[in-house]
């Protein structure tokens, strides 16, 4: 019987639900990762025990999903999901059941969930439950639903985008007959809330294979947000994993409005900000000699420009080894590109009789030539050429 290492908070969760006369298996996600060989980020747990059964147990309940029979028990200052196993009932909404029904077999809360690598449970004293093929999935690295593919989706449209995420973060497979229900009913993803979207396409970017949406974007899944069509989307899974960039590079091979489609999808204001910069620095023709180097460094972080720089090698095949070596000396040479860095500033002009807006354009004029020339940022040159206009 397999052995995993289960937190001692995890643990005492569980022991004391059996302690009670229930049942408690770890499920999901948690599952998924052990057999996977990696450390779970978090743990649920599946149980008979109504939440007023869990409630009384534990001094600290918080009572997350009463209707679905989800509570969250803090042990020893940790989140635990407990959920009582259950039957969904329909999804009219394409999201969420209309209603839930408790049931007594472990087997039939299984039978609800999404992908087999997903309907695994786990019992130090029992071992594995798996009654779907799920640990031969995750043997094989494929991704499959539990049951029909086309019902799976029907019922939440977010799994579909969860199937992709899958598939690029763990390395997986999609099984055809779940491809081929993920690609006809991709265009029910409008059921869904652009922030769960939003959210579930950041971390298929920053997998192994981001290319991967382009399954859904081909199939019309986010039409609605405006990103209709893409050209081939492979450059994204070569380029640096600098989340802002692979934003900008999909939203550049969907030749999609960056502002537009970000505003959809709720995101941050510094992303839009952010994103709209990079996706103009991504223009075929964009110069980088060490003074335009300077000027990105005034909108861009350095790993940013890192990152941009070799976007520019996948998507144009520029030569780029020249540009990095000088972004690196730039950096450790301090050479100014931003006011702050030039050595006179405010103070000093109004001692020389220049103020009100002539700071500005004069303070404007002096980091140009500093730029240009990072010798002239002394105190004693940049007096001079002030002096000698």
């Amino acid at each position: 019987m397999e052995k995993f290492f289960i937190p001692p908070y995890v643990e005492a969760v569980i022991n004391k639900i059996e302690y009670n006369g229930y049942e408690a298996w770890l499920v999901g996600g948690c599952v998924r990762d052990m057999l996977s060989g990696i450390t779970p980020h978090d743990y649920d747990i599946a149980s008979n025990a109504p939440c007023e059964a869990i409630s009384s147990m534990f001094d600290r309940v918080i009572e997350t999903g009463i209707r679905h029979g989800t509570v969250t028990v803090i042990s020893d200052g940790q989140p635990i999901e407990v959920t009582r196993y259950r039957i969904d009932g329909d999804y009219a909404d394409h999201r969420r059941p209309d209603s839930v029904n408790f049931t007594c077999e472990f087997k039939n809360d299984l039978a609800r969930r999404d992908f087999t690598v997903n309907a695994i449970g786990y019992n130090e004293k029992r071992g594995i439950f798996d009654c779907f093929g799920g640990k031969e999935d995750i043997e094989r690295k494929i991704l499959r639903t539990v049951g029909d593919a086309k019902r799976r989706f029907d019922e939440d449209a977010l799994r579909i985008l969860r199937a992709i995420r899958f598939a690029s973060t763990l390395g997986y497979t999609i099984e055809n007959g779940t491809l081929t229900a993920i690609k006809s009913l991709s265009k029910t993803l409008h059921n869904v809330s652009a922030e769960r979207i939003y959210s579930e396409v950041k971390k298929v970017l920053m997998g192994k294979a981001p290319s991967l949406i382009e399954i859904i974007i081909k199939n019309g899944g986010f039409e609605h947000l405006g990103i209709d069509d893409c050209d081939d989307l492979s450059p994204l899974d070569r380029v640096d994993e600098n989340l802002n960039v692979r934003i900008a590079i999909l939203l550049k091979l969907c030749r999609c409005n960056p502002s537009s489609v970000l505003s959809k999808l709720k995101a941050e204001r510094i992303t839009r900000t952010t994103v709209g910069l990079i996706y103009t620095a991504l223009d075929e023709n964009q110069p980088f000699d060490r003074c335009e180097l300077k000027r990105l460094l005034q909108k861009h972080s350095a790993e940013d420009i890192f990152a941009i720089l070799s976007a520019h090698k996948v998507l144009y095949g520029h030569e780029i080894l020249a540009a990095k070596d000088e972004l690196r000396d730039i950096v450790e040479k301090n050479e100014p590109y931003l006011i702050r860095h030039l050595t006179i500033g405010g103070d000093d002009l109004a001692k020389m009789g220049i103020s009100g807006e002539a700071v500005g354009r004069v303070l404007n004029d002096l980091l140009e030539r500093a730029i240009i020339d990072p010798e002239l940022n002394s105190p004693e040159k940049l007096k001079s050429i002030i002096n000698s206009n």
